[in-house]
């Protein structure tokens, strides 16, 4: 289908180019479409104040299709625990991608597989952000010996994390400043390198 999009790797830069229905390159679409380069790397403590921003930016407005006002206030306030933040994308695996040294997305994950945090710029959607982190935190992950990706999905991520291959575990009510969430637990086993 015209828009679904491949990525050529190199190095640490992905590229996407739209595609054909029988996925090869279609160099007029490309230039109506245009590119995009992705740069993956490490999060830095310098980079928090772009995160938190782009945390706040998204929560209140590409989830806010499947949260209430109260709930998306709770999950992102206007004035995050910049420590705690600060604190657990140092202490995890955590990456950015970005742009022109504007974050799109970011996440983090922890040594023992637990996928933390994952989230792309509200402008950003659907262009490969996430599926270039997740991709590198499985990499992470298979360093680690680690068998098994967990994370806690919202509503709105969902989807997303069935598309990768994570399978539904328990849909949960999780409980955050004073207000009820629905999310879900779900689970990703990944495929041992002497498998590959």
């Amino acid at each position: 289908m015209i828009g679904d999009r491949i990525r050529t790797c190199r190095l640490n830069t992905v590229v996407l180019l739209p595609v054909t229905d029988d996925n090869s390159l279609n160099p007029f679409i490309t230039e109506r479409i245009g590119e995009i380069t992705l740069n993956v790397r490490r999060y830095r403590d310098s980079d928090l104040p772009q995160v938190l921003q782009l945390f706040y930016d998204t929560v209140h407005t590409v989830n806010a299709r499947d949260y209430a006002v109260d709930q998306l206030e709770a999950w992102a306030p206007l004035e995050p625990d910049e420590k705690r933040w600060a604190g657990f994308m140092r202490e995890n695996i955590s990456y950015v991608v970005e742009r022109d040294q504007q974050i799109l997305g970011f996440g983090d994950l922890t040594e023992k597989g637990y996928l933390h945090t994952l989230y792309v710029h509200k402008d950003y959607q659907g262009k490969g952000v996430a599926s270039t982190l997740l991709e590198t935190f499985e990499k992470e992950a298979a360093k680690l010996d680690v068998t098994t990706i967990t994370t806690e999905a919202s509503i709105t991520a969902k989807d997303f994390f069935e598309l990768k291959g994570f399978k539904c575990v328990e849909k949960r009510e999780k409980y955050l400043n004073g207000q009820v969430f629905v999310n879900y637990t779900m689970m990703k086993t990944l495929i041992p390198k002497s498998v590959k």
